[in-house]
């Protein structure tokens, strides 16, 4: 499975359903299924933005006192990428205020649409890498699980 690290609170907004676009400085050309992975890395940045509305509010509704409390090491979840686009080509319309203030879309970004956010049952500790990296696992849609390769699931 595709899996991208991304840093929290951005992993959980978007597996919760309330960001729909990663903003990259890279495109990618897949489409389809893609693990969501909380990476432990942030930065000062964005524990000052934590901090700040929208996205101290955003992080309460995840159930978190804070962007620390956040799972991280893992991934959580998965989505679907349907598109990839340079950000000036995202109608205006299509990004509301939280989307902007959670994204970069400065001119020469790509924005990822992600869409059908599925929060895993239990996450998989795994540690995340840069860019998009193949981690051994399927998607078991009927358990909200991934499986690993090489343990059989038994079929209903």
């Amino acid at each position: 499975m595709k899996c991208l690290s991304i840093m929290q609170p951005y992993a959980s907004l978007i597996l919760a359903g309330m960001k729909q676009y990663e903003t990259r400085h890279w495109r990618t050309s897949h489409r389809g299924p893609l693990g969501i992975h909380a990476s432990r890395r942030t930065t000062d940045e964005i524990t000052m933005y934590c901090q700040r509305e929208p996205l101290r509010s955003a992080i309460r509704k995840l159930g978190s006192s804070s962007r620390e409390a956040l799972p991280t090491g893992a991934i959580l979840g998965y989505v679907t990428l349907i598109d990839c686009l340079p950000t000036h080509l995202i109608p205006a319309g299509d990004i509301n205020d939280f989307e902007r203030a959670a994204g970069d879309f400065r001119s020469g970004r790509f924005a990822w649409h992600l869409t059908n956010p599925v929060f895993l049952e239990h996450p998989i500790l795994m540690s995340g890498r840069p860019s998009i990296f193949d981690a051994p696992f399927t998607i078991n849609h009927e358990c909200n699980s991934l499986s690993l390769p090489f343990l059989p699931i038994e079929e209903k």
